[in-house]
């Protein structure tokens, strides 16, 4: 199994259908040994989520600043990431640690874990865990858990996924779950093509259902109906630089529809 961390910049939104969720787990599988060794990277990440319509222009934008550094280690990597975030005219900031590792040689687990102090809408604690398993034929199977806590509640999230790697192309599709008391159902589907190294890439990915969404301040949060879409494409333009960007369209239930962009520079060393 081929083991080259690649590091993908995704906001960590509250729903699990929202195509910029978590880390994208673009298994190992599909990494290719042609990329350079790198011990250490980083990024610093900036975006805007503006609501769509004349009517929705005085609604203030969502804002999303992060930095972060990743140290590799042979099949294990460590992140951390400092984020700052703009939502219904409030300002959040978290930390959030990342780690990748290897238990067989066809196997490894994604741990994540953001914490939030005083948060105003995003969870105060959002933990993660998934664990990844190669077959026969370059099929992965998944499966993982994540728990966002809020002020006076909760939401637990199961997740099973199914991807496989066709030559340079690497394509996974999830179900996303809500546990407890409410019934809300997910779907996800991605695919990434790369290029010369595993570190420059095309991807996109679309996702709809029913999932948590951020409603409001004071960590307001609702089940609703989402879909969503995405395209990011990355490109290192020397050994140690590079750059990304992303473009997404979000629709929520009852809310206006949201434009995205968001851009990263990048560096490896």
């Amino acid at each position: 199994m081929k083991t080259v961390s690649v590091r993908s910049f995704v906001v960590r939104a509250a729903g699990a259908v929202a195509i910029l969720v978590s880390v994208v787990p673009f298994a190992r599988l599909a990494a290719q040994d042609s990329a350079p060794k790198s011990t250490w990277d980083a990024s610093v990440t900036s975006g805007v989520e503006a609501y769509s319509g004349a009517a929705n222009t005085s609604q203030p934008s969502w804002l999303w600043e992060d930095a972060g550094v990743r140290r590799v280690a042979g099949r294990d990597s460590y992140g951390l990431d400092g984020i700052l975030a703009r939502r219904f005219g409030q300002w959040d900031r978290a930390v959030a640690a990342d780690v990748y590792s290897g238990i067989t040689h066809a196997s490894y687990a994604n741990f994540h874990a953001q914490l939030t102090p005083s948060a105003k809408f995003l969870p105060s604690e959002d933990l993660s865990a998934e664990f990844f398993q190669a077959l026969h034929n370059a099929w992965e199977v998944s499966a993982g858990a994540r728990r966002m806590q809020y002020a006076s509640n909760g939401s637990t999230i199961g997740t099973l996924g199914v991807a496989r790697s066709i030559g340079a192309m690497y394509v996974r599709a999830r179900v996303i779950t809500l546990l407890g008391g409410h019934s809300a159902t997910s779907f996800g589907l991605t695919g990434r093509r790369y290029g010369r190294t595993a570190d420059d890439f095309v991807e996109g990915g679309i996702g709809t259902g029913r999932e948590v969404v951020s409603i409001g301040a004071n960590q307001l949060y609702d089940v609703r109906g989402t879909s969503s879409v995405y395209v990011r494409g990355q490109r290192y333009v020397s050994r140690h630089a590079g750059l990304a960007a992303t473009a997404s369209w979000t629709t929520e239930q009852r809310v206006a529809s949201r434009a995205g962009f968001y851009v990263s520079a990048l560096a490896r060393w």
